[in-house]
């Protein structure tokens, strides 16, 4: 199973109580997260896998007591840096193939 997502760099934001607090952000594919919505185990995947990338890449521990919001349509906090997914490329036809009509 392939489930990319794009990692922001980690900065500082306010949590509920106003206290400084660092976030990332993840972006996860529109159908990834419509089946995360639906699966709680498929969530948990997914948090997991977040939380590991962000351990790979930054190499930051986070608590256990780590929250994950559901944001409702409306981003929350500080504006986010644009994430960007890289395209599937598609294969390279063979040369000398006929190209479909």
């Amino acid at each position: 199973m392939r489930i990319p997502l794009s990692l922001g760099p980690p900065r500082e934001d306010l949590d509920r109580a106003g206290g400084a607090c660092t976030v990332y952000d993840v972006v996860f594919h529109p159908d990834t997260v419509s089946t995360a919505l639906a699966d709680a185990d498929f969530r948990s995947l997914m948090l997991q896998l977040a939380m590991h990338q962000i351990k790979e890449k930054h190499g930051d521990d986070l608590s256990d007591a780590v929250s994950f919001p559901r944001i409702k349509g409306n981003y929350k906090g500080l504006a986010p840096l644009p994430q960007f997914m890289r395209a599937r490329k598609e294969p390279a036809a063979e040369p000398g193939a006929a190209a479909e009509p």
